[in-house]
């Protein structure tokens, strides 16, 4: 599937949307990432950091959405979902 056809359904799409429409959770999302940068977090390490509450969000989104959940990060990267965290 081209990028464009999967616009709706990707990860990335669906996690602003959420954001946009959940402010408490944007704003947990924007202190983690303050927290991460502020503690000097190495760039790789940074998404890392990110990647537990990145996956939550993310499944929340998919779940309101009817969508089955799927890991945050594409084929291939080193970070893989974590069932029941």
């Amino acid at each position: 599937m081209s990028g464009l056809a999967s616009w709706p359904t990707r990860n990335q799409r669906i996690l602003r949307d959420y954001l946009l429409a959940h402010p408490d959770d944007a704003a947990r999302y924007a202190r983690l990432k303050r927290a991460i940068a502020a503690a000097g977090t190495a760039p790789g390490e940074y998404t890392q950091a990110k990647t537990a509450l990145v996956q939550e969000l993310t499944d929340r989104a998919r779940a309101q959405l009817g969508l089955p959940l799927e890991p945050v990060w594409e084929k291939g990267h080193m970070w893989t979902r974590s069932h029941g965290s």
